[in-house]
């Protein structure tokens, strides 16, 4: 399934009814008791947004009901996923979303859901949002605040903050790179010294799909001399990254640049405030009736989260 990066029109959305279901398996045992299963850490929503043409009236209804329907089409069906704005849950203030140990800097965005006690639950958010109008999203370490661009970058697509260090962007000119190991590679290129042993950096810029690195992968330089650049992958537990990555030869058309990255030193907290989006597909069954006289004819419009 492919995600397109787009969300539905906001009337419709902001009419939408929600269904937060936990997939929980209960056995009654020979004894009289019972007992309860959790077969999934967290809820699969589901959302009915023919709901939203409830808000509409005249003419609007109609027009409401045949933007869906585009907006239908233009997915294929159920064949890519978009976004959706859950107006009931779509805010993180201040959340925080992990503690340095002076090692790790990319953090998946969570939002952790507590009840009156002491209860918690966690659910990474995949889809922060940065529309206009959208809450301006902040970051702080240890209370200090941090600069988007500058001090991190954000991944909208899949929720991983990463940390940069002071003049994170270098561009590389006329890079070649080359596998040295099964997790290490070479980049030749004609920009001088860049880096230094052991900085943390990513590549991105190798265009060719045989030759790309991942921009969400990490790296640590292990040698660096003038105009070559050794590094090694760096897998971390807490995040899965990908390992299967090509050799690129020849020299490269598009720019390669390298970003350098800092982790965030022991025990500092970093917290987040951003508006996020659900990542959702159309349900399988899905009717319309465009010939309205009453909305209350509106056939069930069901979209489903996605994980």
């Amino acid at each position: 399934m492919s995600f397109d990066n787009v969300r539905l029109p906001l009337d419709i959305e902001r009419g939408v009814k929600v269904a937060p279901q936990f997939a929980v398996s209960k056995v009654r045992l020979a004894n009289g008791f019972s007992r309860s299963l959790l077969r999934q850490n967290f809820p699969a929503r589901e959302w009915n947004i023919s709901y939203g043409l409830q808000n509409l009236t005249g003419a609007a209804v109609d027009e409401g009901l045949l933007a869906i329907y585009n907006f239908y089409m233009a997915r294929g069906g159920i064949l890519n996923s978009f976004r959706l704005r859950d107006w009931i849950d779509y805010q993180l203030v201040q959340e925080i979303i992990g503690t340095g140990d002076a090692k790790e800097y990319q953090y998946q965005i969570i939002k952790t859901y507590t009840d009156f006690g002491s209860f918690a639950r966690s659910q990474e958010i995949t889809k922060p949002s940065n529309d206009a109008g959208d809450t301006t999203t902040a970051a702080r370490v240890n209370a200090v605040a941090q600069t988007e661009t500058t001090d991190f970058d954000i991944d909208y697509t899949s929720g991983i903050m990463t940390f940069l260090a002071a003049g994170a962007n270098i561009p590389l000119a006329n890079a070649t790179m080359s596998s040295t190991g099964t997790l290490t590679r070479r980049i030749v290129h004609t920009s001088g010294t860049v880096l230094a042993v052991n900085d943390y950096a990513k590549i991105s810029g190798f265009a060719d799909a045989d030759n790309a690195v991942p921009a969400e992968e990490a790296w640590q330089v292990t040698a660096t001399i003038s105009g070559q650049l050794d590094f090694t992958l760096i897998v971390s537990s807490g995040l899965a990254r990908d390992v299967t990555l090509g050799v690129a030869e020849g020299p490269v058309v598009s720019g390669v640049n390298v970003n350098r990255m800092t982790p965030i030193p022991n025990t500092e907290d970093i917290d987040i405030t951003v508006d996020f989006d659900r990542h959702v597909s159309f349900d399988r069954v899905v009717n319309f009736e465009l010939a309205l006289e009453t909305v209350g004819r509106v056939k069930k419009i069901m979209v489903i989260e996605e994980r």
